[in-house]
């Protein structure tokens, strides 16, 4: 009786030239160049919010785009409601995004923030 398994039912030769002799080098075409366009991949703009503390000037909110000072919100023209709200990660999460909606003064800002606490 054979064995399913045995080595005389598979067939071990190779051919060459169907598998390419093991030493040619991989050469990238044109086409696998192009998919990667350099020009389109501009990076992601990056917000970021720090809370600084000092002893003398009370608290400040700086808003930095891509490293750059775009921002800054000082803690003694706000209540203490609105400093507890901005402290909390709801509240950075709603400087960012009023910053990218755009406003015209700290005024606005300061409405916007009321009708969200």
């Amino acid at each position: 009786m054979k064995d399913k398994y045995s080595s005389s039912n598979f067939d071990t030769s190779i051919d060459a030239a169907q598998y390419g002799d093991g030493q040619q080098k991989f050469i990238n075409s044109k086409a696998d160049m192009e998919l990667f366009d350099e020009a389109k991949a501009a990076p992601a703009t990056v917000f970021r919010v720090k809370r600084m503390s000092s002893a003398t000037k009370g608290e400040r909110w700086r808003i930095l785009e891509n490293e750059e000072l775009k921002f800054i919100l000082e803690g003694s023209k706000l209540s203490k409601k609105e400093c507890m709200f901005l402290r909390t990660v709801e509240g950075v999460n709603f400087l960012v995004a009023e910053f990218k909606i755009g406003f015209k003064s700290f005024n606005e800002l300061r409405s916007r923030l009321k009708q969200k606490i």
